[in-house]
């Protein structure tokens, strides 16, 4: 087992089995569900807003460079992104979900512009592309941006 996560609105917990490529789904101490994740599997993320497409749990997968995006239960997509991702974290004001790829040195993307109630892409960063979703929240495109660091410690788009 390599990471666990617990969902801020339903209190189910996510925890990565590596081993078997899985996420294990448990609700009240009871193993509710195992959702495939890919090869590789070892940080994930929820996005904590509310909203009918938000809740979404976020898995990076090392060796096969993807991301599995999770609902509930259900794995509902698998995304190709940069090589070896890593990191993930979600901004919990926009919803935009960013991925450390370790060996091509880039962060990917996968926005929600206009998914939570409050915004749209005027809250974005200023050089990542509007990402449209489906119906069912899953991201229909994906960016990648290469990044560096200030001296300041502030983050700066190349």
């Amino acid at each position: 087992l390599r990471n666990l996560r617990v969902h801020p609105q339903t209190g189910d917990v996510y925890i990565v089995d590596w081993g078997l490529r899985e996420v294990v789904v448990v609700r009240d101490m009871k193993e509710i569900a195992r959702v495939k994740a890919g090869n590789g599997a070892l940080k994930m993320t929820i996005d904590p807003l509310t909203g009918p497409l938000i809740g979404n749990v976020y898995v990076a997968n090392y060796d096969d460079d993807t991301v599995t995006v999770i609902r509930g239960i259900e794995g509902l997509a698998t995304l190709k992104i940069g090589l070896y991702p890593y990191g993930i974290g979600v901004n919990p004001v926009n919803g935009w979900v960013y991925v450390s790829n370790v060996n091509d040195g880039t962060v990917s993307v996968l926005g929600y512009p206009s998914a939570h109630a409050t915004s749209t892409a005027t809250n974005a960063p200023t050089k990542l592309p509007a990402t449209p979703i489906t119906p069912s929240g899953i991201p229909t495109q994906r960016s990648s941006i290469r990044l560096s660091f200030c001296r300041s410690w502030r983050l700066c788009c190349c």
